[in-house]
């Protein structure tokens, strides 16, 4: 099941794929062909950003420009049902990902198949709801409504709401979620 997400992934097409929060649309996040099918596949605006999905620590310094006390915050939290919004590295299809800002979202999920996923992929994916712009995001694989050609059954959720998001370079709460912002706040002392 995941080998053929691989060469799904391999070949710049895109997946369904398993969260703890909700179903993901995966591509290769350092492929521009694969980013813009993301785009285009949720017939998303080229100006709102598009997450990515990491499988360990490594794959952060790969896209992501980070001070200490930010990597202690996504240490003392991660992996888990949040995103970070962090400075991004300078590379073409991050930039178009991030819709030409400076900064990218990382998510770290804890979920065993995305994280097997990624890492047997061994690069970032992208990170974004399974789901047309606007849509309800499909928390079970039933309401997935996309038409691609492969999709990894996961169960449920771990969680029944997205991840939370926040923005590290601006100390601020972007999206509630399943993590709270007390949480956040108290790694930045650990």
């Amino acid at each position: 099941m995941i080998e053929k997400a691989i060469e799904k992934l391999e070949k710049d097409e895109l997946i369904v794929y398993p969260t703890e929060t909700v179903y993901g649309l995966g591509g290769d996040a350092f492929s521009t062909e694969a980013v813009k099918k993301v785009f285009k596949t949720k017939d998303r605006p080229r100006n709102e950003p598009i997450s990515i999905a990491i499988s360990d620590w490594s794959m952060i310094k790969k896209v992501a420009d980070i001070d200490r006390v930010e990597e202690n915050i996504m240490r003392n939290t991660l992996p888990g049902p949040i995103t970070y919004i962090v400075k991004r590295k300078q590379v073409e299809s991050l930039k178009i990902l991030a819709a030409g800002k400076d900064k990218i979202g990382i998510r770290f999920p804890s979920h065993p198949v995305a994280l097997g996923l990624i890492s047997r992929f061994g690069k970032p994916i992208t990170s974004t709801s399974a789901n047309k712009t606007g849509e309800p995001a499909p928390k079970f694989f039933s309401e997935i409504k996309l038409d691609l050609n492969w999709k990894i059954f996961g169960g449920k959720p771990f969680y029944d709401k997205p991840s939370t998001v926040f923005d590290l370079t601006q100390d601020e709460l972007i999206r509630r979620g399943p993590i709270p912002i007390s949480s956040i706040k108290k790694a930045t002392w650990n």
